[in-house]
């Protein structure tokens, strides 16, 4: 049988060891949980009717029954974080602590934005529909993409040495790691050119052994001499054409005498 509170603030604390599992519907005009040494398992619906709905568990949160907010709708675990129904709120965060995030079911929908945050791995087995974000972006934060399961999920952006909270480096829809990956260019062979009155150099395949990328990512290079002038032994600098390729890894190619 369902729980109705639709003209007030619903807000419950367990006692230390104690879960909250919510076996029936609860609407109210916000809501807040709070399990301090235990789960939070919603089994049947959850309705902010006119504010935020906040839900922390000291261990796992697992969402098995649909929540709505109108307002933020923020879920903290310090363990895992499971959600396996829909859920919608105007704007939706998700951080898993001490385990993984994982989606199984149903879609998110923050119509300002969706953060999804977890120290461990990210696993979606809902789909590349999982994330509805009409006029905002969605962020997942996790820590290796070669231990998550994105599902589909077509990002705009990557970004590296990227810890939760860390700032989004560029616009749209990311995914965002705390792995650091360091990029290594190892050159070799001749490098020379027809004077032409420019520093503009080219190097090929031939010229430099790229390692430490990740994520199937792929980086373009471009090298220029010190001087304009003709000569030998003149050093030449080589980096990556993207900047923010130059971000995203933590060392560059030294510059080479050729």
């Amino acid at each position: 049988m369902g729980i109705c509170f639709a003209s007030r603030r619903l807000s419950s604390s367990a006692a230390a060891g104690n879960a909250i599992n919510v076996q029936a519907a609860v609407n109210a005009a916000s809501l807040s949980l709070t399990a301090s040494a235990a789960d939070i398992t919603v089994a049947s619906g959850l309705t902010a009717s006119s504010g935020d709905a906040t839900l922390r568990a000291y261990e796992n949160l697992v969402i098995n029954g649909a929540i709505s907010a109108t307002g933020t709708l923020t879920g903290t675990a310090g363990g895992a974080v499971s959600v396996n129904a829909n859920v919608g709120a105007n704007s939706v965060s998700l951080k898993a602590n001490g385990g993984n995030l994982t989606l199984t079911f149903g879609v998110i929908t923050g119509t300002t934005g969706i953060t999804l945050a977890t120290t461990g791995n990210f696993i979606n087995n809902a789909g590349s529909d999982v994330l509805s974000v009409s006029s905002g972006k969605w962020l997942i934060y996790s820590t290796d993409p070669s231990k998550d399961t994105v599902g589909g999920l077509t990002p705009d952006f990557y970004q590296y040495a990227a810890s939760i909270g860390t700032a989004v480096a560029t616009t749209g829809n990311g995914l965002l790691y705390s792995l650091a990956p360091t990029l290594s260019v190892v050159l070799s062979g001749t490098l020379e050119k027809s004077y032409d009155g420019t520093t503009a150099a080219t190097i090929t395949a031939a010229n430099a052994t790229v390692s430490g990328l990740v994520n199937s990512d792929t980086v373009t290079l471009t090298a220029s001499y010190a001087s304009a002038n003709a000569g030998s032994g003149i050093t030449v600098t080589v980096a990556p054409a993207s900047r923010m390729a130059a971000k995203l890894y933590t060392a560059m190619p030294e510059p080479r005498r050729w």
